[in-house]
C-alpha cells in the first residue's frame, strides 16, 4: 500500500529546476529500504515526467526482487547452506547441536537448530545477509510467535564455521568474540556434514 502521507523530496534525482508542481514522491510503506517511487497526480500533461515515474517504479520492483533472491545467493556463495555439527558422526543431542541452513519451497532461507528431539529446537528465517572476508553477517527472525530477532556473525575457517557474535534485538549479546557472554566459554567450531 502506498502511503500518500509519506511525501519525500528526491532533489538529487531531478533535473535543475525541480519537478513540476503536480509530481509527488512517496515511500513504499513497510519497506525497510524506504525505496521511493515517483507518482504523477491525475491530469499530469507533462510527458517528460512519466518515463521518470515508470523508471523509478521499475527500479523499486527490481531492487525488491534482487533483495528477495540475494539472501540465498549470499549464503550459497559463503558456503553456509547445508548441515553443520560439532561431530557429524554422532547424532544430534544437547552436546552435539546440528545447524541446518536451507531454502523453503516459498523461497525463504531458514536456520534450524536440532538437539536430538523430533522437532527443531528453534527455527529462524534469515531476511538479510552480507559477506565480509571470512565472515557472514545475517539478520534472522524466529518463526515462533515470539518473533525474536538476532544479528549473527559467523566466522569461517576452511570447511568449519563458528558463531562469532549473536546479538539480540534489545542489543544484548549472547555470543561475543566467539564466547558465550553468560559463561565465558568458547563457542565451538562446527564442520559441514556430508
Amino acid at each position: 500500500m502506498w502511503a500518500a502521507g509519506h511525501i519525500e523530496s528526491m532533489q538529487n534525482c531531478l533535473p535543475v529546476g525541480g519537478p513540476p508542481p503536480n509530481l509527488v514522491y512517496a515511500t513504499a510503506e513497510g519497506h525497510d529500504q524506504g525505496a521511493m517511487i515517483a507518482m504523477a497526480e491525475a491530469g499530469d500533461t507533462s510527458m517528460r515526467w512519466k518515463p521518470i515515474a515508470l523508471a523509478s517504479l521499475l527500479m523499486l520492483v527490481l531492487a525488491q526482487s534482487a533483495q528477495a533472491q540475494s539472501v540465498e545467493d549470499v549464503l550459497r556463495r559463503f558456503g553456509l547452506v547445508g548441515k553443520w555439527a560439532d561431530d557429524c558422526n554422532a547424532t544430534a543431542s544437547d552436546h552435539n547441536w546440528y545447524a541446518v541452513y536451507a531454502t523453503t519451497r516459498n523461497g525463504e532461507v531458514t536456520r534450524k537448530f536440532f538437539n536430538g528431539k523430533p522437532k527443531p529446537y528453534n527455527e529462524y528465517v534469515i531476511d538479510s545477509a552480507r559477506i565480509s572476508g571470512d565472515e557472514i553477517t545475517y539478520h534472522m527472525t524466529e518463526v515462533d510467535p515470539r518473533r525474536l530477532q538476532f544479528d549473527i556473525v559467523i566466522r569461517k575457517d576452511g570447511d568449519r564455521i563458528r558463531v562469532w557474535s549473536s546479538r539480540q534485538q534489545d542489543g544484548k549479546y549472547v555470543v561475543q568474540d566467539g564466547k558465550y557472554t553468560a559463561s565465558g566459554d568458547e563457542n565451538s567450531w562446527q564442520t559441514r556434514c556430508r
